[in-house]
């Protein structure tokens, strides 16, 4: 788990890099890339960890019953028996805790400017 935690910083790492590289630049760009990256991996782990992307398979089920003849004359029980347990849970745990060190590093940084630039 610590191992993907770090992943998840590396690569987050990464997108404010390019974000900050491809946008405007202005006062806080960094700050607020940084918090906007760290928002949105907080979302999606909290959505992972609390294990609501269960409330997903309803759609997946009517999607593929329209477009596909993969789940033809199946019930929608029977789709959820046939569909393996995925191991989610786990996996939201380093995105989150990513999402929030990434939010309290950016208001630190932010707050750390904010006086730094008053001294001057």
């Amino acid at each position: 788990m610590i191992k993907k935690y770090f992943i998840d910083l590396v690569v987050a790492g990464l997108l404010i890099f390019v974000l900050v590289q491809v946008l405007d630049d202005h006062k806080n760009l960094v700050q607020d890339t940084m918090f906007t990256v760290g928002v949105v991996m907080f979302s999606f782990g909290l959505l992972t960890a609390s294990g609501a992307t269960k409330m997903f398979r309803g759609m997946g089920y009517v999607l593929r019953k329209m477009f596909t003849k993969k789940v033809e004359g199946i019930s929608y029980y029977e789709y959820l028996l046939l569909k393996e347990e995925k191991r989610d849970r786990v996996m939201g745990y380093p995105l989150l805790f990513s999402g929030i060190t990434l939010v309290i590093v950016s208001i630190v940084l932010a707050d750390f400017i904010e006086r730094f630039s008053h001294m001057f």
